[in-house]
């Protein structure tokens, strides 16, 4: 998310239009021009598999840009040491009924510093196994 959009998520959140706010690249008006087509298609995947299992509030959880209402992150504490505690978060959120509001973004490349995402399909899979077990335990935690 270029840094000037993130105050938009906190804005959001001050004007209490909504309890958790989540950069999105994959609602109307926002898309990824930063990463090829291996990541992207990747992302469909995880994204698509976590709207099937976990719900679909929230079109981007692979995200990693949210901002929350304080007690919603006093209720929720972050689980994960990759970008899996952002679908951890929102599938939580989301079934605490916490309102959820996605704000669009286009991915642009980085202009300095590193990225974590994968530079080869390893690092893609590698990265993508903590993803799709994240959902799978979340599925299997559901209750009712």
């Amino acid at each position: 998310m270029p840094p000037e959009d993130v105050p938009k998520l906190v804005e959001a959140i001050r004007q209490g239009e909504t309890d958790v706010a989540v950069g999105s690249r994959w609602v109307e008006g926002g898309t990824d021009i930063a990463h090829g087509l291996m990541a992207r298609v990747l992302s469909w995947i995880i994204n698509n598999f976590a709207m099937l299992l976990l719900g679909r509030k929230v079109h981007d959880y692979t995200s990693g840009f949210v901002a929350a209402r304080s007690e919603v992150l006093e209720k929720i504490r972050l689980k994960g040491d990759y970008g899996e505690y952002c679908i951890d978060l929102l599938c939580r959120a989301a079934r605490l009924d916490y309102q959820m509001k996605e704000l669009p973004y286009v991915c642009v490349p980085r202009t300095s510093g590193e990225s974590k995402t994968g530079i080869n399909l390893w690092d893609y899979l590698s990265k993508g196994r903590k993803y799709v077990s994240t959902i799978v335990m979340l599925w299997f935690n559901r209750k009712g």
